[in-house]
C-alpha cells in the first residue's frame, strides 16, 4: 500500500519533470545539431500530446459535471436540483445546435444574443454594486498607504467624470499622469514579481519539490 501511494505521487512528478526539461532544453538548441533535432522533435510530440490530453480533460470534466448535476436531479437536492436542470438543458441545447450547425450558425448567434449577453450584462451590473462596496472599504484612510490609495482613486474617478473636467480643467492631465507614471510603475513591478514567482514554481516543479498537484493522492 505504501509503495503504491509512493508511486502515485512520484510518477506524475517524474513525468512532469521529464516533459518540462525536454521542452525547456529544446529552445536553446537548433535543429542543425543532433541533440537539437532530437529535443525539438520530442518537444513537438509532447506539445501534441498535451493538446490531446487537454481535450480529454475537457471531455472528462463535462462527464463529471453531468454526473454531479444528474445526481442532484435524481435526489431532488434541496435548493439545487432546479438549477441543475437548467444547466443540463442549456448544455444539451448548445451541444445539439453546435454539433449540427457549427459554432457560427444563426441559431447559435441568436441564443448568444438573446440569452448569454443579457445574462452577462445583468451579472456585470450586479458586480458593480460589489465593486462600489469594495472601494468603500479599500479607500478608507487608515494609514499613509491607504490615504495615498484613496487620493489616487478619487482623482481617477474625478478624471473620468465630465463634470469635474469642466469645473477643474487640470484634473484630467493629473489623472493621466497618475495612470502613466505611478500606475505603470506598480504594474511593471507586479509583472516582474509574478515572473520571478513563475520561474521559482517551474524550478520547484522540475526538481520534484512542488507536490501541490499530488497532495491528495
Amino acid at each position: 500500500m505504501t509503495m503504491s501511494i509512493h508511486l502515485r505521487r512520484t510518477g506524475p512528478m517524474l513525468v512532469t519533470a521529464i516533459f518540462g526539461i525536454i521542452i525547456m532544453l529544446a529552445y536553446p538548441f537548433t535543429r542543425a545539431t543532433p541533440i537539437g533535432s532530437f529535443l525539438n522533435v520530442w518537444s513537438t510530440n509532447f506539445r501534441t500530446w498535451i493538446t490531446v490530453l487537454l481535450n480529454w480533460a475537457v471531455f472528462l470534466g463535462t462527464g463529471i459535471l453531468l454526473r454531479i448535476h444528474g445526481t442532484y436531479i435524481l435526489r431532488k437536492q434541496p435548493n439545487q436540483w432546479i438549477y441543475s436542470v437548467v444547466i443540463i438543458v442549456t448544455f444539451a441545447i448548445f451541444t445539439i445546435i453546435g454539433a449540427f450547425g457549427g459554432s457560427n450558425n444563426n441559431y447559435m448567434k441568436w441564443i448568444q444574443a438573446a440569452s448569454y449577453q443579457p445574462v452577462s450584462t445583468a451579472i456585470q451590473s450586479i458586480e458593480a454594486f460589489w465593486v462600489i462596496s469594495a472601494m468603500y472599504y479599500a479607500l478608507r484612510a487608515k494609514n499613509l498607504d491607504s490615504s495615498l490609495l484613496m487620493v489616487a482613486g478619487v482623482l481617477i474617478l474625478m478624471m473620468s467624470a465630465p463634470l469635474f473636467n469642466y469645473l477643474l480643467p487640470g484634473i484630467y492631465p493629473l489623472g493621466e499622469w497618475i495612470m502613466a507614471v505611478p500606475n505603470t510603475a506598480g504594474q511593471r513591478a507586479m509583472t516582474i514579481g509574478i515572473g520571478f514567482g513563475m520561474i521559482a514554481l517551474g524550478v520547484r516543479t522540475l526538481m520534484g519539490r512542488e507536490k501541490g498537484a499530488v497532495s491528495g493522492v
